[in-house]
């Protein structure tokens, strides 16, 4: 079972349908899925220097309703294959979770101010020059040499 979502937050996502151990897909299925999903959002986090969120803390429902997006995507990707033919159902939910993951590697600043930082980040993952001391400014004043004699 998952840490941020449980099986009861992805059903009352699909109030139309029991998800139960005989179901297809299986309440098996379903929390497997969302156990995919915190691994993949948890390991993107770590690597961009996040630090662990646990369930306790204020923004695990924002990873709740990220990890909910993925398995409503394979639910409902689930659902439209059983009717066989290729369909799109769901599909939008996991481009969506997707580029989320993307998002994070890409700006892993902003996620780590969100979540907060880990204790062992380091200032690598910044993106810029550090401008506060005086050891760190850099002079990118031109220089105009003659070089040759006329």
């Amino acid at each position: 079972m998952g840490q941020f979502a449980k099986l009861a937050d992805l059903q009352a996502r699909l109030p139309s349908r029991k998800i139960t151990e005989k179901s297809a897909p299986s309440s098996v299925d379903c929390e497997n899925w969302i156990e995919e999903a915190e691994v993949l959002l948890t390991s993107v986090l770590a690597s961009a220097g996040a630090k662990t969120v646990l369930p306790t803390d204020p923004t695990a429902p924002v990873l709740r309703a990220w990890v909910c997006d993925y398995a409503e995507s394979r639910v409902l990707q689930s659902y439209a294959s059983a009717g066989g033919g290729e369909s799109m159902v769901g599909k939008d939910l996991l481009d969506k979770f997707n580029k989320r993951l993307d998002d994070i590697v890409a700006n892993a600043t902003r996620y780590t101010m969100f979540f907060g930082a880990a204790t062992d980040a380091t200032p690598s993952k910044l993106r810029s020059n550090i401008t506060d001391t005086d050891e760190s400014v850099k002079d990118y004043a031109p220089k105009f040499l003659v070089d040759s004699e006329f």
